[in-house]
Protein backbone atom coordinates (compact mmCIF):
# COMPACT_ATOMS: atom_id res chain seq x y z
CA UNK A 1 0.00 0.00 0.00
CA UNK A 2 1.16 3.46 -0.99
CA UNK A 3 -0.40 7.24 0.04
CA UNK A 4 -0.67 9.74 -2.68
CA UNK A 5 2.32 9.99 -4.58
CA UNK A 6 3.45 13.53 -5.49
CA UNK A 7 6.26 13.42 -8.10
CA UNK A 8 8.10 16.92 -9.41
CA UNK A 9 9.76 16.95 -12.65
CA UNK A 10 11.69 19.08 -14.33
CA UNK A 11 14.27 19.46 -17.13
CA UNK A 12 17.12 18.93 -14.52
CA UNK A 13 15.28 15.70 -13.12
CA UNK A 14 12.50 14.57 -10.69
CA UNK A 15 11.45 14.56 -7.32
CA UNK A 16 9.36 12.54 -4.95
CA UNK A 17 7.64 13.68 -2.18
CA UNK A 18 7.52 12.50 1.02
CA UNK A 19 5.20 9.48 0.27
CA UNK A 20 3.80 6.83 2.87
CA UNK A 21 4.68 3.33 1.80
CA UNK A 22 3.67 -0.35 3.48
CA UNK A 23 7.00 -2.73 2.52
CA UNK A 24 5.51 -5.52 4.91
CA UNK A 25 3.51 -5.94 7.93
CA UNK A 26 4.55 -3.82 10.26
CA UNK A 27 7.16 -1.87 8.33
CA UNK A 28 5.62 1.27 7.27
CA UNK A 29 7.89 3.92 5.74
CA UNK A 30 8.38 7.35 4.35
CA UNK A 31 9.67 7.15 1.08
CA UNK A 32 11.62 10.57 -0.11
CA UNK A 33 13.80 10.80 -3.46
CA UNK A 34 15.29 12.39 -6.35
CA UNK A 35 16.35 11.63 -9.61
CA UNK A 36 19.05 13.68 -11.62
CA UNK A 37 20.76 14.15 -14.90
CA UNK A 38 24.70 14.49 -14.31
CA UNK A 39 26.45 15.85 -17.17
CA UNK A 40 29.77 13.69 -17.64
CA UNK A 41 31.65 15.47 -20.28
CA UNK A 42 31.24 17.41 -23.63
CA UNK A 43 31.55 16.65 -26.85
CA UNK A 44 31.24 18.50 -30.36
CA UNK A 45 27.99 16.72 -31.43
CA UNK A 46 26.44 16.59 -28.37
CA UNK A 47 26.13 16.50 -23.82
CA UNK A 48 25.62 13.25 -22.80
CA UNK A 49 23.80 12.69 -19.18
CA UNK A 50 24.07 9.67 -16.97
CA UNK A 51 20.65 9.98 -14.98
CA UNK A 52 21.44 9.05 -11.08
CA UNK A 53 18.99 8.61 -8.21
CA UNK A 54 18.81 8.99 -4.54
CA UNK A 55 16.00 6.89 -2.27
CA UNK A 56 15.52 7.17 1.34
CA UNK A 57 13.31 5.44 3.44
CA UNK A 58 12.62 6.27 6.74
CA UNK A 59 10.48 6.03 9.94
CA UNK A 60 10.76 6.77 13.32
CA UNK A 61 8.76 3.59 14.68
CA UNK A 62 8.46 0.03 13.36
CA UNK A 63 8.07 -3.27 14.36
CA UNK A 64 11.90 -5.32 14.74
CA UNK A 65 10.84 -8.61 13.68
CA UNK A 66 9.61 -7.16 10.60
CA UNK A 67 12.34 -5.01 10.11
CA UNK A 68 14.34 -7.87 10.43
CA UNK A 69 12.80 -9.59 7.59
CA UNK A 70 12.90 -6.54 5.14
CA UNK A 71 16.48 -6.85 6.00
CA UNK A 72 17.29 -10.21 4.79
CA UNK A 73 15.29 -9.53 1.24
CA UNK A 74 17.70 -7.06 1.07
CA UNK A 75 20.87 -9.04 1.87
CA UNK A 76 21.74 -6.98 4.40
CA UNK A 77 20.90 -9.14 7.89
CA UNK A 78 22.33 -11.98 9.68
CA UNK A 79 21.50 -15.53 9.78
CA UNK A 80 18.10 -16.38 9.90
CA UNK A 81 17.80 -18.36 12.84
CA UNK A 82 17.75 -15.35 14.81
CA UNK A 83 14.36 -14.18 16.29
CA UNK A 84 14.40 -10.54 17.42
CA UNK A 85 11.36 -8.74 19.25
CA UNK A 86 11.30 -4.74 20.16
CA UNK A 87 10.91 -1.56 18.18
CA UNK A 88 13.39 0.70 16.62
CA UNK A 89 13.44 3.65 13.93
CA UNK A 90 15.20 3.11 10.49
CA UNK A 91 16.66 5.26 7.81
CA UNK A 92 17.39 3.78 4.71
CA UNK A 93 19.64 5.96 1.57
CA UNK A 94 20.49 3.97 -1.58
CA UNK A 95 21.92 6.18 -4.18
CA UNK A 96 23.04 4.61 -7.84
CA UNK A 97 22.68 5.10 -11.52
CA UNK A 98 18.97 5.30 -13.14
CA UNK A 99 20.36 4.25 -16.35
CA UNK A 100 21.45 1.85 -17.19
CA UNK A 101 20.15 0.38 -13.99
CA UNK A 102 22.94 -0.56 -11.51
CA UNK A 103 22.86 -2.29 -7.81
CA UNK A 104 22.33 0.52 -5.27
CA UNK A 105 25.14 1.93 -2.92
CA UNK A 106 23.77 1.34 0.66
CA UNK A 107 23.74 3.56 3.47
CA UNK A 108 21.35 2.44 6.86
CA UNK A 109 20.56 3.62 10.50
CA UNK A 110 18.58 1.47 12.78
CA UNK A 111 18.34 2.72 16.64
CA UNK A 112 17.38 -0.31 18.82
CA UNK A 113 15.16 0.42 22.13
CA UNK A 114 13.80 -2.58 24.13
CA UNK A 115 14.91 -5.63 22.20
CA UNK A 116 15.34 -9.07 22.99
CA UNK A 117 17.20 -10.96 20.74
CA UNK A 118 16.35 -15.03 20.76
CA UNK A 119 19.77 -16.96 19.50
CA UNK A 120 19.50 -20.67 19.26
CA UNK A 121 21.40 -22.02 21.96
CA UNK A 122 20.95 -20.06 24.16
CA UNK A 123 18.49 -20.57 27.13
CA UNK A 124 16.98 -16.97 27.68
CA UNK A 125 16.77 -14.14 25.07
CA UNK A 126 19.85 -11.53 24.94
CA UNK A 127 18.23 -8.07 26.26
CA UNK A 128 18.85 -5.09 24.31
CA UNK A 129 18.48 -2.18 25.89
CA UNK A 130 19.93 0.45 23.13
CA UNK A 131 21.85 -0.29 20.08
CA UNK A 132 22.95 1.52 16.95
CA UNK A 133 23.29 -0.30 13.82
CA UNK A 134 25.20 1.82 11.04
CA UNK A 135 25.59 0.11 7.08
CA UNK A 136 27.85 1.88 4.83
CA UNK A 137 27.79 -0.34 1.50
CA UNK A 138 29.01 -3.80 2.91
CA UNK A 139 30.49 -2.42 6.25
CA UNK A 140 28.09 -3.06 9.19
CA UNK A 141 28.81 -1.72 12.28
CA UNK A 142 26.85 -1.88 15.68
CA UNK A 143 27.97 1.08 17.92
CA UNK A 144 27.14 1.40 20.67
CA UNK A 145 25.83 -1.48 22.06
CA UNK A 146 23.93 -2.24 25.70
CA UNK A 147 23.08 -6.09 26.28
CA UNK A 148 22.06 -7.55 29.15
CA UNK A 149 22.55 -11.26 30.47
CA UNK A 150 21.28 -12.64 33.29
CA UNK A 151 22.96 -10.06 36.05
CA UNK A 152 25.43 -8.85 34.08
CA UNK A 153 25.98 -5.97 31.78
CA UNK A 154 27.72 -5.75 28.53
CA UNK A 155 28.65 -2.77 26.61
CA UNK A 156 31.04 -1.98 23.47
CA UNK A 157 30.68 -2.26 19.51
CA UNK A 158 30.96 -4.95 16.49
CA UNK A 159 31.77 -4.49 12.88
CA UNK A 160 32.08 -6.94 10.14
CA UNK A 161 32.49 -6.60 6.30
CA UNK A 162 29.24 -8.29 5.06
CA UNK A 163 30.44 -10.97 1.69
CA UNK A 164 33.70 -11.05 2.84
CA UNK A 165 35.78 -14.04 4.56
CA UNK A 166 36.96 -11.48 7.54
CA UNK A 167 35.67 -12.51 10.46
CA UNK A 168 33.85 -9.93 12.94
CA UNK A 169 35.66 -7.77 15.42
CA UNK A 170 34.32 -7.16 18.84
CA UNK A 171 34.96 -4.94 21.71
CA UNK A 172 33.15 -5.58 24.60
CA UNK A 173 33.10 -5.14 28.54
CA UNK A 174 31.49 -6.33 31.16
CA UNK A 175 30.51 -4.91 34.73
CA UNK A 176 31.09 -8.08 36.10
CA UNK A 177 30.58 -11.93 35.30
CA UNK A 178 30.36 -15.32 37.12
CA UNK A 179 31.63 -18.07 35.58
CA UNK A 180 29.06 -20.50 37.23
CA UNK A 181 26.16 -18.18 36.04
CA UNK A 182 27.07 -18.01 32.54
CA UNK A 183 26.95 -21.37 32.00
CA UNK A 184 23.08 -21.40 32.54
CA UNK A 185 22.60 -19.10 29.93
CA UNK A 186 23.42 -22.27 27.31
CA UNK A 187 20.52 -24.46 26.30
CA UNK A 188 21.85 -28.17 27.68
CA UNK A 189 23.83 -26.20 30.14
CA UNK A 190 21.39 -24.25 32.40
CA UNK A 191 19.86 -27.55 34.78
CA UNK A 192 18.08 -26.25 37.83
CA UNK A 193 20.10 -28.99 39.55
CA UNK A 194 23.70 -28.19 40.31
CA UNK A 195 26.44 -29.68 37.95
CA UNK A 196 30.53 -29.76 37.97
CA UNK A 197 31.99 -26.65 36.57
CA UNK A 198 34.10 -29.64 34.28
CA UNK A 199 29.90 -30.91 33.22
CA UNK A 200 29.28 -27.19 32.26
CA UNK A 201 32.38 -27.21 29.84
CA UNK A 202 31.61 -30.19 28.12
CA UNK A 203 28.09 -29.37 27.43
CA UNK A 204 29.57 -25.42 26.46
CA UNK A 205 32.16 -27.05 24.10
CA UNK A 206 29.11 -29.27 22.03
CA UNK A 207 27.71 -26.30 21.52
CA UNK A 208 30.63 -24.31 19.92
CA UNK A 209 32.04 -27.63 18.13
CA UNK A 210 28.67 -28.37 16.84
CA UNK A 211 27.53 -31.39 18.42
CA UNK A 212 24.62 -30.02 20.16
CA UNK A 213 21.31 -30.39 17.85
CA UNK A 214 20.01 -26.92 18.34
CA UNK A 215 23.32 -24.85 18.28
CA UNK A 216 25.66 -25.64 15.61
CA UNK A 217 27.46 -22.29 16.17
CA UNK A 218 31.44 -23.35 14.48
CA UNK A 219 29.19 -23.75 11.66
CA UNK A 220 29.31 -20.18 10.88
CA UNK A 221 31.41 -18.48 14.06
CA UNK A 222 35.17 -16.49 13.14
CA UNK A 223 35.03 -14.08 15.60
CA UNK A 224 38.04 -11.91 16.86
CA UNK A 225 38.31 -9.13 18.97
CA UNK A 226 38.90 -8.32 23.25
CA UNK A 227 36.58 -8.59 26.31
CA UNK A 228 37.21 -6.95 29.49
CA UNK A 229 35.16 -7.09 32.93
CA UNK A 230 36.12 -5.59 36.18
CA UNK A 231 35.24 -8.98 38.08
CA UNK A 232 35.75 -12.89 37.06
CA UNK A 233 33.82 -14.70 39.50
CA UNK A 234 33.42 -18.56 40.17
CA UNK A 235 33.00 -19.67 43.65
CA UNK A 236 35.73 -18.88 45.88
CA UNK A 237 37.99 -17.63 42.94
CA UNK A 238 38.45 -13.97 41.98
CA UNK A 239 39.83 -12.31 38.68
CA UNK A 240 39.99 -8.17 38.19
CA UNK A 241 40.61 -5.77 35.83
CA UNK A 242 40.16 -8.80 33.58
CA UNK A 243 40.76 -8.54 29.82
CA UNK A 244 41.63 -10.74 26.96
CA UNK A 245 42.15 -11.05 23.47
CA UNK A 246 40.06 -13.70 22.24
CA UNK A 247 39.80 -15.38 18.58
CA UNK A 248 37.27 -18.12 17.72
CA UNK A 249 37.89 -19.60 14.14
CA UNK A 250 37.38 -23.20 13.04
CA UNK A 251 36.68 -24.13 15.97
CA UNK A 252 39.85 -23.28 17.99
CA UNK A 253 39.45 -20.66 20.78
CA UNK A 254 42.55 -18.05 21.40
CA UNK A 255 43.06 -16.78 24.49
CA UNK A 256 45.61 -14.53 23.88
CA UNK A 257 47.50 -11.03 25.78
CA UNK A 258 45.17 -11.91 29.34
CA UNK A 259 45.74 -9.66 32.18
CA UNK A 260 44.09 -9.55 35.46
CA UNK A 261 44.78 -8.79 38.90
CA UNK A 262 44.51 -11.57 41.90
CA UNK A 263 44.89 -12.18 45.47
CA UNK A 264 46.62 -8.33 45.09
CA UNK A 265 49.18 -9.56 42.80
CA UNK A 266 48.96 -9.12 39.29
CA UNK A 267 48.56 -11.82 36.21
CA UNK A 268 49.15 -13.41 32.75
CA UNK A 269 47.78 -15.75 30.86
CA UNK A 270 46.96 -17.37 27.16
CA UNK A 271 45.24 -20.51 26.63
CA UNK A 272 43.74 -22.57 23.60
CA UNK A 273 41.16 -25.01 23.12
CA UNK A 274 41.04 -26.80 20.05
CA UNK A 275 37.69 -28.80 19.43
CA UNK A 276 38.96 -30.05 16.24
CA UNK A 277 40.49 -32.88 17.98
CA UNK A 278 38.59 -35.73 19.88
CA UNK A 279 38.74 -35.20 22.95
CA UNK A 280 39.43 -31.50 22.46
CA UNK A 281 43.16 -30.22 23.52
CA UNK A 282 43.44 -27.44 26.03
CA UNK A 283 46.52 -26.06 26.47
CA UNK A 284 48.12 -23.06 27.80
CA UNK A 285 50.21 -20.69 30.73
CA UNK A 286 49.44 -18.81 33.62
CA UNK A 287 51.94 -16.58 35.99
CA UNK A 288 50.59 -14.09 38.79
CA UNK A 289 53.19 -11.98 40.52
CA UNK A 290 53.38 -10.51 44.06
CA UNK A 291 50.26 -12.07 45.40
CA UNK A 292 49.46 -12.37 48.66
CA UNK A 293 49.95 -15.19 51.35
CA UNK A 294 46.76 -13.66 53.26
CA UNK A 295 44.36 -14.50 50.22
CA UNK A 296 45.10 -18.23 50.06
CA UNK A 297 43.99 -18.10 54.14
CA UNK A 298 41.03 -20.75 52.61
CA UNK A 299 42.87 -23.24 51.17
CA UNK A 300 45.34 -23.44 54.18
CA UNK A 301 45.58 -25.44 57.50
CA UNK A 302 44.46 -22.65 60.56
CA UNK A 303 47.36 -22.39 62.12
CA UNK A 304 49.15 -20.71 59.04
CA UNK A 305 46.09 -18.11 59.00
CA UNK A 306 47.74 -15.46 60.48
CA UNK A 307 50.59 -15.85 57.80
CA UNK A 308 51.37 -12.61 56.33
CA UNK A 309 53.59 -12.07 52.70
CA UNK A 310 53.88 -12.37 49.13
CA UNK A 311 54.35 -15.32 46.26
CA UNK A 312 54.98 -15.33 42.57
CA UNK A 313 53.88 -17.75 40.44
CA UNK A 314 54.18 -19.54 36.92
CA UNK A 315 53.08 -22.68 35.18
CA UNK A 316 51.61 -24.58 31.93
CA UNK A 317 49.53 -27.34 31.55
CA UNK A 318 48.08 -29.14 29.03
CA UNK A 319 45.50 -31.72 28.90
CA UNK A 320 42.55 -33.75 26.92
CA UNK A 321 39.18 -33.67 26.78
CA UNK A 322 36.13 -31.65 28.97
CA UNK A 323 34.89 -33.48 30.89
CA UNK A 324 36.38 -34.47 34.51
CA UNK A 325 36.87 -38.45 33.83
CA UNK A 326 38.35 -37.00 30.39
CA UNK A 327 40.52 -34.19 32.05
CA UNK A 328 41.59 -35.87 35.53
CA UNK A 329 44.08 -38.41 33.78
CA UNK A 330 45.69 -36.76 31.18
CA UNK A 331 46.46 -33.19 33.14
CA UNK A 332 49.84 -32.35 33.15
CA UNK A 333 51.69 -29.54 34.22
CA UNK A 334 54.57 -28.03 35.75
CA UNK A 335 54.68 -24.54 38.09
CA UNK A 336 56.95 -22.84 40.38
CA UNK A 337 56.21 -20.67 43.11
CA UNK A 338 58.90 -18.28 44.86
CA UNK A 339 57.94 -16.88 48.28
CA UNK A 340 58.91 -13.88 49.56
CA UNK A 341 59.31 -11.88 53.11
CA UNK A 342 56.68 -14.25 54.67
CA UNK A 343 55.86 -13.77 58.54
CA UNK A 344 54.38 -16.60 59.96
CA UNK A 345 52.58 -14.65 62.57
CA UNK A 346 51.50 -17.46 65.32
CA UNK A 347 52.23 -20.51 63.53
CA UNK A 348 55.71 -22.28 64.88
CA UNK A 349 56.85 -25.03 63.19
CA UNK A 350 60.33 -25.20 65.34
CA UNK A 351 58.60 -25.33 68.48
CA UNK A 352 55.98 -28.26 67.22
CA UNK A 353 58.81 -30.40 65.55
CA UNK A 354 61.10 -29.81 68.62
CA UNK A 355 58.55 -31.30 71.05
CA UNK A 356 58.23 -33.58 68.54
CA UNK A 357 61.86 -34.46 69.21
CA UNK A 358 61.36 -34.20 72.59
CA UNK A 359 62.80 -31.29 73.44
CA UNK A 360 61.71 -27.67 74.14
CA UNK A 361 62.90 -24.24 72.52
CA UNK A 362 63.55 -21.74 75.29
CA UNK A 363 62.47 -18.54 74.03
CA UNK A 364 63.23 -14.80 75.53
CA UNK A 365 60.40 -13.05 74.45
CA UNK A 366 58.58 -13.11 71.49
CA UNK A 367 61.04 -13.86 68.44
CA UNK A 368 59.48 -13.49 64.73
CA UNK A 369 59.18 -16.10 62.49
CA UNK A 370 60.10 -14.72 59.23
CA UNK A 371 61.27 -16.57 55.88
CA UNK A 372 63.06 -14.16 53.52
CA UNK A 373 62.47 -16.51 50.58
CA UNK A 374 61.98 -19.83 49.16
CA UNK A 375 61.08 -21.39 45.61
CA UNK A 376 58.62 -25.03 45.44
CA UNK A 377 58.34 -26.69 42.62
CA UNK A 378 55.24 -28.13 41.37
CA UNK A 379 54.24 -31.04 38.98
CA UNK A 380 50.38 -32.06 38.09
CA UNK A 381 50.40 -36.09 37.08
CA UNK A 382 48.04 -38.90 37.62
CA UNK A 383 45.59 -37.37 39.02
CA UNK A 384 47.29 -35.40 41.85
CA UNK A 385 49.54 -32.19 42.49
CA UNK A 386 52.98 -33.15 43.40
CA UNK A 387 55.38 -30.80 45.88
CA UNK A 388 58.57 -31.65 44.73
CA UNK A 389 61.71 -30.93 47.52
CA UNK A 390 60.85 -27.55 48.92
CA UNK A 391 63.70 -26.33 50.64
CA UNK A 392 63.06 -23.82 53.91
CA UNK A 393 65.67 -22.30 56.05
CA UNK A 394 63.97 -20.16 59.05
CA UNK A 395 65.80 -19.30 62.47
CA UNK A 396 68.58 -21.66 61.86
CA UNK A 397 66.33 -24.39 61.46
CA UNK A 398 66.38 -26.34 57.43
CA UNK A 399 63.31 -28.23 56.23
CA UNK A 400 62.94 -30.20 53.58
CA UNK A 401 59.13 -30.43 52.42
CA UNK A 402 57.17 -32.86 50.18
CA UNK A 403 54.26 -34.26 49.45
CA UNK A 404 50.87 -34.83 47.14
CA UNK A 405 47.39 -33.32 46.95
CA UNK A 406 44.99 -35.95 45.08
CA UNK A 407 42.06 -34.50 43.11
CA UNK A 408 39.57 -36.27 45.40
CA UNK A 409 40.70 -33.92 48.06
CA UNK A 410 43.35 -36.19 49.98
CA UNK A 411 46.81 -35.11 51.35
CA UNK A 412 50.22 -35.74 52.19
CA UNK A 413 53.16 -34.38 53.49
CA UNK A 414 56.68 -35.44 54.73
CA UNK A 415 58.93 -32.93 56.72
CA UNK A 416 62.43 -33.38 57.15
CA UNK A 417 64.14 -31.30 59.52
CA UNK A 418 67.31 -30.15 60.90
CA UNK A 419 66.92 -28.32 63.87
CA UNK A 420 70.35 -28.00 65.05
CA UNK A 421 71.42 -24.40 64.00
CA UNK A 422 68.69 -23.14 66.32
CA UNK A 423 70.49 -20.39 68.70
CA UNK A 424 67.89 -20.76 71.57
CA UNK A 425 68.45 -22.83 74.47
CA UNK A 426 66.94 -26.88 74.65
CA UNK A 427 65.74 -28.79 77.33
CA UNK A 428 63.62 -31.67 77.66
CA UNK A 429 60.26 -31.92 77.37
CA UNK A 430 60.25 -34.72 80.29
CA UNK A 431 63.42 -34.41 82.50
CA UNK A 432 64.30 -37.41 84.00
CA UNK A 433 64.18 -38.88 79.98
CA UNK A 434 68.10 -40.27 79.25
CA UNK A 435 70.15 -40.53 76.40
CA UNK A 436 70.65 -38.31 73.73
CA UNK A 437 67.28 -36.49 71.91
CA UNK A 438 68.25 -36.04 68.32
CA UNK A 439 67.98 -32.84 66.64
CA UNK A 440 67.17 -34.66 63.38
CA UNK A 441 62.99 -35.22 62.56
CA UNK A 442 61.05 -37.13 59.81
CA UNK A 443 57.78 -36.45 60.32
CA UNK A 444 54.67 -37.28 58.26
CA UNK A 445 51.15 -35.70 58.16
CA UNK A 446 48.08 -36.79 56.00
CA UNK A 447 44.56 -35.51 55.70
CA UNK A 448 43.12 -32.24 54.07
CA UNK A 449 44.85 -29.21 53.01
CA UNK A 450 42.70 -27.53 55.74
CA UNK A 451 43.23 -30.50 58.14
CA UNK A 452 46.38 -32.19 58.37
CA UNK A 453 46.96 -34.80 60.77
CA UNK A 454 50.25 -35.67 61.95
CA UNK A 455 50.77 -39.84 61.23
CA UNK A 456 51.90 -42.10 64.22
CA UNK A 457 54.87 -44.01 63.19
CA UNK A 458 53.42 -47.83 62.55
CA UNK A 459 50.74 -45.82 59.72
CA UNK A 460 53.49 -43.99 58.09
CA UNK A 461 54.02 -46.99 55.00
CA UNK A 462 50.46 -46.41 54.34
CA UNK A 463 50.92 -42.62 53.62
CA UNK A 464 53.84 -42.02 51.46
CA UNK A 465 54.09 -38.86 49.13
Amino acid sequence: PVSNVVIRITRYGARLSPAQIGLAPGVQIVAEGVLRHISSRRTRRRIVRHPTYELTLYSHTVNLRNLLEFGRALDIAGTKRLEVQGIGSLTLHLTGAAWPLSKPSLTATANVRSARLKIPGLREPLNIPRARIQVYDKQIIVNPLLAVMGTSVFSGWVMHRRGSHEPWNFNLKADHLSIRQAAQWFDGIGNQAPTSFFARLSDLSSLISGRHPSFRLADDLDVRGHFATSLVTYRALSLREFRASVEIYKRKVHLTNVRFDAAGGHGKASAMVDLTRTPAQISGRVSVAEASIQALGSYLPPALSTARGHYSAEGEFEARGLTRVQIAPTLRGRATVRFRDVNLGSFNPIGILARRSGMEVVEEGSQPRFLPEATAHLEVRGRRVILQDFPVELSGAKFKIRGSYAFDGSASLRVLADLRGIRQSWVPVRPHDAGTISRMADIRFAGTLRDLEMVPPPQISQTQP
